[in-house]
C-alpha cells in the first residue's frame, strides 16, 4: 500500500494515470481500474488507460486496482 508521503501534493482532479504509474513503478504491462461514481449504475470500476487522462477520485482518495496485461 502506497502511503500519502509517497506522492507529491495533486489534487483530485489533477491526477493523471501518468502520475499513477510514476508512483507505482512496475515493470511489465498493466491495466489500470479505478473506482468510480457513475451517475447511471452507482460505483463502477473505470478503466483508464491514456496517460494524460485524469484519474477518478472516491471520497477523497484515489482507489486503484492493477490487472497484469499479458
Amino acid at each position: 500500500m502506497l502511503e500519502e508521503r509517497d506522492f507529491p501534493l495533486l489534487r483530485l482532479g489533477e491526477v493523471t494515470l501518468r502520475d499513477v504509474k510514476a508512483a507505482v513503478d512496475r515493470e511489465g504491462n498493466y491495466r489500470y481500474h479505478f473506482k468510480a461514481l457513475d451517475p447511471e449504475f452507482g460505483t463502477v470500476k473505470e478503466e483508464v488507460f491514456v496517460d494524460g487522462a485524469v484519474v477518478p477520485g472516491w471520497e477523497g482518495k484515489i482507489v486503484a486496482w492493477l490487472e497484469e496485461d499479458g
